[in-house]
């Protein structure tokens, strides 16, 4: 295959929230990545429930450093990239607290 002729990966994939989560053994950690809002606002074909999700865990991400009795943002990890064009911000949790995890985003509808 030649790849020098396809456009860079984070031309061709649109731009949208995501997560990824690690169960571990001891710990359970999730990484939340949040498009730059101006999609939302610029006339791009995101849905509005979308946009109305984004804000709703940007909300509730910046509501505290802390979730449940375990759950915790890690701020020396969160950074901007200026290339995928977003925020990445990582929480961790004990993985013995699963149900107090499922519990929380429950309650907050996220």
């Amino acid at each position: 295959v030649d790849w020098k002729g396809l456009p860079a990966l984070h031309k061709r994939i649109p731009r949208r929230m995501g997560t990824g989560m690690d169960v571990g053994g001891s710990l359970t950690k999730i990484v939340y990545f949040e498009p730059d809002e101006v999609e939302c606002r610029s006339g791009q074909h995101v849905p509005e429930c979308e946009c109305e999700q984004r804000s709703k865990l940007r909300s509730f991400l910046d509501h505290s450093s802390t979730y449940g009795e375990t759950g915790q943002r890690d701020h020396e990890l969160q950074f901007h990239s200026v290339l995928l064009g977003g925020h990445f911000s990582f929480v961790r949790f004990s993985t013995r607290r699963m149900n107090n995890f499922l519990d929380i985003i429950k309650d907050n509808q996220l």
